[in-house]
């Protein structure tokens, strides 16, 4: 195994902290550059989206009583991209609620 670069190594963890406040919270995506310098096995990237609960209810009462996405991203004021992305994963039982104190929902 080669040496590590521990200067790039520590400016990657820097970057990713600086974009999600800690690697604890960073997905698995922005991991990757991290993992790759240090040789580690990069894991399977379960594709779980966090929302608040208030999303989450909307999203579950939603989907229980059949409206579109179209309908839905109107009562969470969202695009429709979003939306569908959070109910294809509430759908797969992917969708989570997120442990942080978001105030913006």
């Amino acid at each position: 195994m080669s040496r590590i670069n521990s200067r790039l190594l520590l400016q990657r963890v820097q970057d990713v902290e600086a974009k999600y406040q800690s690697v604890n919270f960073a997905p698995i995506s922005a991991m990757r550059k991290v993992w790759r310098l240090t040789g580690a096995v990069i894991p399977d990237d379960p594709h779980e989206v966090y929302v608040t609960r208030r999303t989450y209810t909307i999203i579950q009462v939603s989907v229980g009583r059949g409206l579109s996405v179209e309908e839905i991203a109107g009562l969470l004021n969202r695009r429709q991209v979003e939306v569908r992305e959070m109910v294809q994963a509430y759908r797969h039982n992917e969708l989570k609620i997120t442990k942080r104190g978001w105030n913006h929902d």
